[in-house]
């Protein structure tokens, strides 16, 4: 019997660094989809009830969630080479954090009602943790599962939305760049949006990065969020 050949050694281990990488992009979404919405579970709390008790609780609720984010982080950073949100910032979140950062305090300034955020993510948890953290900075928001359903309640209305954010992965292989492009399409203007994604394979990065679309990793953070939506909106001059 005849050894493995290295060539066939080569080819079985690109095929287990392909397992490896999938399984670790799978376990990052399903893992990070849970904390994300926890997470703006939490900063709504904090925004809705200020009183001493609760503060506290959510104090500490909120130290034990970034604890697990962290050790989430470097347990994703260690499985996968390819790991480059939160563990190891690659040039497409440095760029993306450092155009936050310049935002300054204009996140503070009082957001008007008439601004409509196009809200798409297939995770019920996410839409429900998130849409009343927005409407709380004074947002409307269209909620959607799906493209299709985005385009439904999006053209009932009598205006565009102002801005999207959408999730990178929908259901059934649907991808958020698609959809934004669909509606951007739809209503004939380059509606500013913003890609949401907890996946660290650098090929899903790429594909961001190409899109030209800012990209906001999970966990969000609600600071950098704030900021983003202010930039998006000074910068759009929308009204």
């Amino acid at each position: 019997m005849k050894p493995p050949s290295k060539k066939n050694d080569f080819t079985g281990s690109k095929i287990v660094a392909a397992a490896r990488s999938k399984f670790v992009a799978d376990a990052s979404h399903e893992l990070k989809q849970p904390m994300n919405a926890l997470n703006l579970c939490l900063d709504a709390l904090k925004e809705l009830d200020t009183s001493p008790s609760v503060a506290n609780y959510l104090d500490k609720i909120g130290r034990c969630a970034a604890a697990i984010n962290d050790t989430l982080a470097t347990l994703l950073a260690t499985l996968s080479p390819d790991t480059i949100l939160k563990a190891a910032p690659g040039p497409l979140e440095t760029a993306t954090l450092n155009s936050l950062a310049r935002v300054g305090n204009t996140a503070d300034r009082p957001k008007p009602t008439d601004i409509v955020i196009a809200l798409i993510d297939d995770e019920q948890l996410v839409l429900d943790a998130m849409r009343p953290l927005l409407e709380n900075w004074k947002y409307t928001v269209v909620t959607a599962a799906n493209g299709r359903q985005a385009w439904d309640k999006l053209m009932c209305r009598e205006r565009p939305p102002d801005i999207i954010i959408c999730d990178y992965s929908l259901a059934h292989g649907e991808c958020g760049i698609n959809v934004i492009g669909l509606l951007r399409n739809a209503f004939q203007r380059r509606i500013p949006a913003f890609l949401v994604t907890g996946v660290n394979r650098k090929d899903y990065l790429d594909r961001i990065s190409n899109s030209g679309l800012a990209l906001i990793p999970k966990p969000l953070n609600v600071d950098e969020l704030k900021s983003a939506l202010a930039q998006s909106i000074s910068q759009n001059h929308v009204q």
